[in-house]
């Protein structure tokens, strides 16, 4: 049996079929997940955002004209979710209070990776890595590391463009710019780790 391409599911789904809307879930929620975790790495903000992308997908499904491919379609959704869930949080720290009475725990625990090697160096370094490459990552202005996360998924110059609003060579821009920033802040990290 043939597996059904994303606009035969998408057609099915707007016909109301509910076993094609999972089907479109299942094919695209790991890719989902794995775009909001780039802009995003908290694991309970990637499962809420998660939600909320496939809530506005499946609402949206009718609106959708097939002018570009679907997975660019869901990816622009995701993006701007993820966008719209840090431009909030960002706003809600301006204004947030801490009082002098509550302890580090109140603020709860920082979340810790589970550590499923057997060799205890490697995983430090693999940790530390992750570390410094998200470090890396946060330092970049939100437009530079959008375009770098869509263009590490696969997306064309003009695909990208198309998501962010913005021209093919805005996007070669921006995308060198993060790379050369990148490259300046792990370069040091990097040569710390070789000696």
């Amino acid at each position: 049996m043939q597996a059904l391409s994303d606009d035969e599911l998408v057609k099915s789904c707007v016909s109301g079929n509910q076993a094609h809307a999972r089907l479109l879930y299942e094919r695209y929620k790991n890719y989902v997940a794995r775009v909001i975790w780039n802009m995003e790495n908290d694991p309970e903000a990637v499962q809420d955002l998660l939600q909320q992308t496939f809530i506005r997908v499946f609402n949206g499904l009718k609106s959708f004209k097939g002018k570009s491919a679907f997975k660019t379609w869901i990816t622009t959704i995701a993006v701007n979710t993820a966008k719209n869930h840090r431009n909030k949080k960002m706003r809600q720290a301006r204004y947030e209070k801490i009082s002098i009475d509550q302890t580090e725990e109140d603020y709860g625990r920082a979340f810790e990776l589970k550590d499923d090697s057997g060799n205890p160096q490697s995983s430090l370094l693999d940790k530390e890595i992750k570390t410094a490459i998200g470090a890396a990552l946060d330092m970049l202005s939100g437009k530079h590391k959008e375009v770098l996360i869509l263009w590490n998924e696969g997306f064309s110059y003009e695909e990208i463009g198309q998501m962010t609003k913005t021209s093919p060579q805005t996007v070669g821009s921006r995308l060198h710019y993060a790379k050369s920033q990148l490259q300046k802040i792990l370069t040091p990290y990097v040569k710390g780790i070789e000696k």
